[in-house]
């Protein structure tokens, strides 16, 4: 488990393994973000950010920041429980991995 809290600037971190706790604190790279906040910036901003963020996001797997970058890939006609939609797809990359999220006007991902 990997608990963190940003107080002044710093990331201190807590990961709990295996009955072990350990602690940790580092500064937080200018503009980062954990992965949640993020998105939502770039889901509720991204007409005035130009339809791109690139920004660091700390990755809780291995407790490392990684440059991510966010971008509209357009629009995308669905059929969804026999209702015509059209859903807006949202690209996520860091480094080689490339995910895809579609979501409808009111933001809700599927």
């Amino acid at each position: 488990m990997v608990l963190g809290e940003v107080r002044g600037g710093r990331l201190h971190l807590t990961v709990t393994k295996d009955g072990g706790k350990s602690q940790t604190d580092e500064a937080v790279p200018e503009g980062a973000r954990f992965p949640f906040a993020a998105r939502e910036v770039f889901l509720r901003e991204s007409k005035a950010l130009g339809g791109k963020l690139d920004t660091k996001v700390f990755d809780t797997r291995d407790q490392r920041w990684r440059a991510t970058s966010y971008s509209e890939a357009g629009k995308k006609p669905v059929v969804l429980d026999g209702r015509a939609l059209v859903a807006r797809v949202v690209l996520r990359t860091r480094g080689d991995v490339t995910e895809r999220e579609w979501l409808d006007e009111g933001l809700v991902a599927w």
